[in-house]
């Protein structure tokens, strides 16, 4: 054997060791849950968990989304599930898209919050992250997360992150991770300081289940097939998820109806498998095809539509890009380049001309009382109201309300807020550097709205200089999150070769949050309509939302 034969075998072999060594220190480092069971939620913030409500009656969603504040990080710039707590209030638990095994706690919430929000960490601060001792394989592609009770029936709480994207459509076993969610150490030293800490979950703390999928075509039920999934729901009892066909735009019935599938009884299923098992073997059966949202909720499409409106539905096509989103996909030729997407939106309001990009399933949420449920869509978000909690069978001939006018800004992501009344939403990053915006749809009192969408959205003049706000301060920004980018990369790599070792934790630099810009008066000034800036479009849309004034017409709806 030549000596280079030798060094080789021998290089093999070290890094052997080194595999074998970092394994035993996973398990030696991790973490066992110690979640009491039947647990109930924190009380660090209030006397008692807060009570999940309903926004309606005399309350109605705000119809322009806020954008309060930022994800204070670099590390959620793909973040494309994200879940509430099941143990404290005002954080939420969101993970990466792809190949990935960690998730990080963040805190939201509102400006309300601060007023019992004890605890030293800003709105859109990563709190902490959580490794998983599943493997990366080849297949892996987290794509959303849910909360509800462990299905071990222990009473705990647990996050469900589905496993079971598949763009190519040829992975033949999703999986579902079940974990207890870790207890966090709100008083850390990190805590304000734009660090986390890192937490590493134990085996048994977590149960994977594996499915294959039962459908239904041209009459005839089918197992197995590859479907692209990229959202999840779960009963708040832990006992069966639901998940939503995504669809691809390659896909010869990419204009079909997508899927919802659900689970058996997944307590049945962990009791019956034995013991020691790597993967719980459980069936996913279709439930029915629900239409396409856009196709029976038309009324945003409707409104941009109208001559008066042309300017937003302009506006919307070149601020948020989504002309170069389709071009990545190949397929804009196909409706005129830019130029056609702009009539599209002008002159029709039968989504299935437009892009199937726009219709693809990103995300869902199920409200805290079951009766709701929020599907996010790359054109944005819309809700179906159930008859009872769960009624997922209804979702055939509901009628969904969309929330808010379209977004075309890569949204991924949907979580009702602990109290039921208001959604937050994230999308992933449209550089490296992170650092997205948290929008969120609030239940406000229905006399407090300026207006109410579809009937009026708009003021009845448009100001001489709306776009051009925030320009220095985006800059700045921008210089500010760049710093820490390229840090957060180098740690990445590291992440990925050695998932065990501690980590250097990188400071952030510490961010004021967004200016306020006032239609009616204030600091801000504000660029002509004929040459927008394409940067602060969303940043008009937040001030109208924030506004005390009222510069809409038209009647509130009921």
């Amino acid at each position: 054997m030549s000596s280079s034969a030798r060094a080789r075998i021998a290089a093999l072999l070290a890094l052997a060791a080194v595999a074998l060594m970092t394994s035993s220190s996973l398990a030696e480092k991790c973490q066992r849950s110690s979640q009491a069971s039947n647990f109930v939620m924190s009380e660090h913030g209030r006397e008692s968990s807060l009570v999940a409500e309903e926004c309606h009656a005399s309350m109605d969603y705000h119809p322009f989304p806020v954008e309060p504040y930022q994800v204070r990080s670099g590390w959620l710039r793909e973040l494309s599930g994200i879940a509430r707590s099941g143990l404290e209030n005002d954080i939420f638990w969101g993970h990466n898209d792809g190949k990935v095994k960690t998730m990080f706690a963040i805190r939201l919430g509102n400006e309300e919050s601060n007023d019992w929000y004890k605890f030293r960490h800003d709105h859109g601060e990563v709190i902490a992250r959580a490794h998983l001792p599943t493997e990366i394989e080849r297949q892996t592609d987290w794509e959303d997360i849910d909360s509800a009770l462990c299905p071990d029936q222990s009473g705990r709480s647990c996050l469900w992150i589905a496993d079971a994207g598949d763009n190519s459509k040829r992975r033949n076993r999703p999986r579902i991770h079940v974990v207890v969610e870790p207890e966090l150490e709100l008083e850390h030293e990190t805590a304000g300081k734009g660090e986390f800490y890192d937490v590493h979950l134990c085996d048994d703390d977590v149960w994977t289940f594996q499915f294959e999928f039962e459908y239904g075509e041209d009459g005839v039920w089918n197992e197995g097939g590859s479907f692209d999934i990229e959202a999840i729901v779960t009963a708040p009892e832990g006992d069966k998820f639901w998940l939503f066909e995504k669809k691809q735009h390659w896909e010869d019935n990419v204009w079909g109806w997508p899927r919802v599938f659900e689970s058996e009884n997944v307590m049945e299923a962990l009791e019956n498998e034995e013991r020691g098992s790597k993967f719980i073997e459980i069936k996913v059966k279709e439930l029915l095809k629900f239409p396409r949202a856009c196709e029976v909720a038309p009324e945003a499409w409707d409104w941009l539509s109208q001559p008066e409106n042309s300017f937003w539905a302009t506006e919307i096509i070149e601020s948020e890009s989504i002309a170069s989103k389709i071009y990545k996909y190949k397929k804009l030729w196909e409706y005129g380049d830019r130029d056609g997407l702009k009539e599209l939106f002008l002159n029709g309001t039968d989504c299935t001309k437009f892009p199937p990009i726009f219709s693809m399933i990103t995300g869902a949420s199920l409200h805290p009382k079951g009766t709701r449920l929020a599907i996010q869509t790359y054109a944005g978000a819309f809700e179906y109201k159930f008859s009872s909690p769960l009624n997922f069978s209804e979702l055939e001939t509901l009628t969904p309300r969309q929330l808010g006018l379209p977004r075309f800004d890569q949204m991924e992501s949907i979580v009702y807020s602990h109290d039921g009344k208001s959604l937050y939403a994230i999308p992933e990053a449209s550089t490296k550097k992170g650092w997205q915006k948290v929008q969120q749809i609030k239940c406000v009192a229905a006399g407090s709205l300026p207006g109410s969408f579809p009937s009026s959205l708009v003021p009845d003049t448009i100001p001489d200089d709306i776009f051009t706000s925030l320009n220095q301060t985006q800059e700045a920004e921008d210089l500010k999150e760049s710093a820490v980018v390229r840090a957060v990369e180098e740690e990445e790599a590291e992440v990925e070769q050695q998932a065990v070792s501690p980590k250097k934790q990188v400071e952030l630099p510490p961010f004021e949050g967004p200016r306020s810009i006032h239609p009616q008066g204030g600091s801000a000034s504000y660029g002509s309509p004929g040459s927008p800036s394409r940067t602060s479009f969303s940043s008009f849309m937040n001030d109208f939302a924030y506004s005390n004034a009222d510069p809409w017409r038209g009647p509130i709806a009921g």
